[in-house]
């Protein structure tokens, strides 16, 4: 590093440093002032904002505010008492400023990854109010059951554990959700009666039973359990809140009526974001090992889908063992008359370095979607120098990967994979989510339900370019993230 550049770098960290006094300033004020209230009255001005924020609607920016909510929530159930002077909405509302503002910290070294990092920790706190929660439910559903592995949790196991039945314990969460969202916030204990259990196998006693267990906590609780997990000042936003785990804030286990400033905390505790951590609890460190193989299988099921409706000249083949040493393709490859689709499934998560937009974690996400981007290069030049394991995968046209993952990753969607490659692989290659794989497949799907022309839905040319989102094989030159990272030297450099 040259002096120039020693110069630069040193006014950079310097204007950071700065500027990261004043947002840590602002929202020590912030603390200090939420901190003077009652935690529980907190939630209750925090349900009035984010309730309404959780009805069906297309404004999904603004059910993407529910993260900053969510972040004054978990900061109140750490400093404040249960009891206290009232919090008024509009107290709330002069806060989030403070709790809104984000300094960023981690970008004062200029490695090659910083936009990314920048990106993640911003999308992060956002990225689940985009998704579909019924999406959600049913492919956890089928995941967890239809294509379960040894390894993973079983009807028993999971009955045990929860006192109910796996889709009991969903139906319960869901219900939970859904009451907080026509009430206010505001979750009567009573609703679950014999009534509601009676198609079910549970009792209200079991329903009640899980409800305590494993839904609602008291204030105590709640802020033993936060607590517990040391958080770094400034990082509130991407910590965890105890409130993901139990959505219910009761005065005790015998009150009839408890507060869910967020339902769709609660409908989440339903859904594989949260049941990933119980299975975990239940099977030990094999879950998530096992829970692969089982999306897997569920990815297959939905390309199958698209297979089944289309014509005879689209085919897909499974994974492909090969050598004596038993070594293993990508998983799927899809045959499209314009060209082959080698696809590979990534279930690993998110780490938390990711989310608060640490270099390591960009690393490591890089790491292991270049992993699976390798497995698809490696699987193309076999098909390319007529393996003998391989003939049955036309060489006659272009070869495009296709990286499936488990949950979203933000930054590798379009702006990270197409403007941004991962890897030196030969193979263009995109990212999606199982949720996007399963939008497109369910195009023609919906169209032959109807009774409709399934020509129009099905049409290859459309499918691959939206699948591919019409790589080219040579990337761009200069790149999305490289002018971001420009952006970022003029702010604070």
């Amino acid at each position: 590093m040259n002096r120039a550049e020693r110069r630069r770098l040193g006014r950079l960290e310097a204007k950071q440093h700065k500027s990261g006094r004043a947002a840590a300033a602002r929202r020590s004020a912030a603390v200090r002032k939420l901190e003077q209230f009652g935690g529980v009255s907190v939630l209750g001005a925090l349900a009035a904002m984010a309730v309404p924020l959780s009805q069906p609607s297309d404004a999904k920016e603004d059910r993407a505010r529910v993260g900053i909510l969510s972040t004054i929530a978990s900061v109140a159930v750490r400093v404040c008492d249960e009891q206290g002077p009232k919090a008024t909405v509009r107290e709330i509302n002069e806060l989030l400023p403070a709790f809104s503002s984000w300094h960023p910290t981690r970008l004062e070294q200029p490695h090659p990854h910083r936009a990314h990092a920048m990106l993640a920790s911003i999308v992060s706190p956002q990225a689940e109010a985009q998704r579909s929660i019924l999406d959600a439910y049913t492919r956890t559903y089928e995941i967890l059951t239809t294509h379960h592995r040894e390894g993973m949790p079983d009807a028993h196991d999971w009955a045990e554990y929860f006192g109910v039945k796996l889709e009991e314990f969903m139906l319960l969460a869901f219900g939970v959700g859904t009451l907080a969202i026509g009430n206010q916030g505001l979750v009567d204990r009573r609703s679950f009666t014999a009534e509601l259990a009676a198609p079910l196998a549970a009792t209200s006693d079991d329903l009640q039973a899980a409800l305590n267990t494993h839904l609602f906590a008291t204030w105590d609780e709640h802020q033993h359990t936060a607590k517990a997990v040391p958080v770094e000042p400034g990082r509130e936003d991407w910590a965890f809140n105890p409130l993901m785990t139990k959505p219910v804030v009761v005065h005790s286990h015998d009150s009839p009526v408890g507060l869910c400033p967020f339902p769709l905390m609660a409908l989440q505790r339903g859904t594989l974001t949260s049941l990933y951590f119980d299975g975990r609890n239940i099977a030990g460190e094999q879950f998530a090992g096992e829970l692969g193989y089982a999306v897997e299988d569920y990815v297959e099921s939905v390309l199958r889908s698209l297979v089944d409706l289309s014509d005879a000249a689209c085919a897909l083949h499974t994974e492909i063992v090969y050598d004596k040493s038993q070594r293993k393709s990508a998983d799927f490859f899809v045959v499209f008359d314009e060209l082959v689709l080698v696809i590979e499934v990534k279930a690993a998560r998110q780490i938390e370095h990711l989310r608060q937009g640490h270099q390591t974690g960009v690393t490591d996400m890089i790491k292991k979607i270049s992993k699976a981007a390798d497995q698809i290069e490696t699987s193309a030049d076999l098909i390319h120098q007529r393996h003998g394991s391989f003939t049955h995968i036309p060489s006659d046209r272009p070869i495009r990967g296709l990286v499936v993952t488990l949950e979203p990753w933000p930054t590798l969607g379009v702006l990270g994979t197409v403007l941004c490659p991962i890897g030196a692989t030969s193979v263009p290659t995109h990212v999606i989510s199982i949720d996007n794989l399963e939008r497109i497949a369910q195009t023609p799907a919906i169209a032959a339900t109807i009774g409709g022309d399934i020509s129009g839905a099905y049409d290859q040319s459309r499918l691959v370019s939206t699948i591919t989102h019409g790589h080219e094989a040579t990337p761009p030159q200069s790149t999305f993230f490289d002018y971001l990272d420009h952006l970022i030297d003029q702010e604070w450099g």
